[in-house]
């Protein structure tokens, strides 16, 4: 019996949503769930004190600038040129090592192709989804794998304080994509329209992988702390953990697993295109 309820307790946690505002029912969202104990089996308490959560979440690869507590945790954000209202980029840490990561997706309306000018394959992709399906909700997923290995090893960072370097187990779920059509600036994924036609997400929300029990988690091998630089897993498993929470994601929204795994190469630079395409985007 006390199994069944930690296992019911886990799946509630798996495809939590938080609440947002009326402005933000509609908006796409990415949430990430982290843990080294997602059963809750080892009762232990997972909580660095507060100044040490601050100085870890206000440091590389994710600095987040708003800080504060919650019951049982602690809160991040990134609020910085943002509505501080909204569910900005978050982080919410819980006593019992879980961490629950949202980032908002940017999804763009195909009428305004140049919110997508800077990235290397837009022209291609806007004209194909200009002639095919105009109204097109776009979901611009550049960010996904960068910030997928970030938050593993800003998590890695957060346990290794505390002298825990278990393996993690990841599960991912995205909200509020129905109907939407997704774009990775990957020439693999780009070619592929041509001869596939545009991916339409068929669900409204989805977990990824698939399943909402312990079996169905991604699992993140242990990092040995001799392979820690500054705080930091090294890069390899920076890599590693991006890639392995990453593919689900982008094979739920119909992003097929062959086409990250041909485009590798590309995909590791495309947040610098994504950053910079950021910068340039004109006001809404």
């Amino acid at each position: 019996q006390r199994g069944q309820v930690a296992r019911d307790r886990l799946a509630k946690r798996l495809a939590q949503t938080p609440a947002v505002s009326e402005a933000e029912d509609e908006a796409p969202f990415l949430h990430l769930f982290l843990s080294v104990d997602p059963l809750e089996q080892s009762a232990r308490q997972h909580l660095p004190d507060f100044p040490t959560f601050m100085s870890i979440m206000k440091a590389d690869p994710l600095p987040f600038d708003n800080f504060f507590s919650r019951s049982g945790g602690y809160v991040a954000r990134q609020t910085a040129g943002n509505e501080q209202r909204r569910r900005v980029f978050t982080w919410e840490l819980f006593e019992e090592g879980h961490a629950f990561i949202t980032l908002p997706i940017n999804c763009i309306n195909a009428n305004h192709g140049d919110w997508l000018d800077g990235y290397s394959h837009a022209d291609k992709f806007t004209r194909y989804v200009g002639k095919h399906m105009p109204n097109a909700r776009v979901l611009d997923l550049n960010y996904v794998f960068a910030l997928a290995g970030a938050v593993c090893a800003q998590y890695r960072a957060l346990l290794a304080n505390q002298g825990i370097y278990s393996p993690i187990f990841a599960k991912a779920h995205v909200e509020n994509v129905w109907r939407a059509t997704p774009f990775i600036d990957i020439s693999s994924y780009i070619d592929s329209i041509e001869e596939r036609g545009l991916p339409v997400i068929q669900d409204e929300s989805v977990l990824a992988p698939p399943g909402d029990d312990l079996a169905s988690m991604v699992v993140l091998p242990e990092v040995a702390a001799a392979r820690f630089q500054n705080g930091l897993p090294d890069h390899d498993s920076l890599i590693h953990d991006a890639v392995w929470v990453s593919l689900p994601v982008f094979h739920a929204l119909g992003i097929a697993p062959d086409l990250p795994r041909a485009g590798a190469e590309e995909l590791a630079y495309v947040l610098e295109r994504a950053l910079r395409v950021a910068r340039n985007r004109p006001p809404t």
